[in-house]
């Protein structure tokens, strides 16, 4: 994992916290539009002046909305310091003093340091945030928020799948357990943590994690995937399969043409 050193760093996936120098900045948090911006050139790392007031500022005109950008601007500059935004005429970049656990998550998941990419990924991207009241900005962060969930699944899938042929079943149970906990709706981290626990010879507390998922998923009018509830008749018969039997026969989650994920 890339060490950002002491400069800004933007926490966004499961929190949304800035510091300083190691020290926590609440100003800009507390400031939305100033943060929505701080958060979109830090993941987009370029963009234009264009670009950023239709996205922030869909209800000015074009010169009021121009003024009101090169103020945000300052005022992050001011509380970040010079290195954080580089402006070129129409062009804004994400400087070299900004650091974004968004990104860095990114880059983790496709260089394959996965144990990283994990430890970076403690929740979605700005949950519960609504930073700018405009269409165009949730419909981005609601982009962003499912990109970066889909690639924690795979994160995720790849390092379990790695722990398991490994022979590694106590770290496999973890990564199963920390995945299924973080996300409680994802079917697949849930079947997963089931087979694990089951081959485990701990059908009680497979038996267990799936009604608590059961009624997780009741909570927002869900119900589990059929790939899941055959699993249970499986552990219930006595007759459960080996994880690496279960992926080659293509019936766990993921691998047919009708499984999706629940989440919401």
């Amino acid at each position: 994992m890339n060490d950002p050193g002491e400069r800004t760093k933007l926490f966004t996936l499961g929190r949304l916290a800035i510091t300083v120098d190691g020290v926590t900045s609440t100003a800009i948090a507390s400031q939305p539009v100033r943060a929505a911006l701080l958060v979109y050139l830090a993941v987009e790392k370029e963009t234009t002046r264009q670009a950023v007031t239709g996205l922030l500022w869909t209800d000015r005109e074009a010169v009021r909305a121009r003024h009101v950008l090169s103020q945000t601007l300052y005022q992050l500059r001011t509380d970040l310091g010079e290195a954080v935004i580089v402006s070129e005429r129409e062009a804004l970049r994400a400087g070299p003093g900004l650091w974004v656990d968004a990104t860095a998550f990114t880059e983790a998941v496709e260089s394959g340091d996965l144990a990283d990419a994990i430890a970076l990924y403690r929740g979605p991207f700005l949950p519960g945030q609504r930073l700018a009241d405009t269409n165009a900005f949730e419909t981005w962060v609601d982009r962003e928020r499912a990109r970066l969930a889909r690639r924690n699944r795979r994160a995720r899938r790849e390092h379990l799948d790695a722990l398991v042929e490994a022979g590694d079943m106590t770290g496999a149970l973890r990564a199963a357990r920390d995945w299924a906990d973080l996300d409680p709706l994802e079917d697949e981290a849930q079947h997963r943590l089931i087979t694990l626990l089951a081959e485990a010879g701990r059908e009680a507390d497979a038996l267990r994690r799936y009604a608590d998922h059961v009624r997780a998923l009741a909570r927002e009018d869900l119900t589990p995937l059929e790939d899941t509830t055959r699993l249970i008749e499986r552990i219930r018969s006595g007759a459960v399969p080996g994880a690496a039997a279960l992926r080659d026969a293509g019936t766990g989650p993921g691998s047919g043409p009708g499984s999706t994920t629940a989440t919401v």
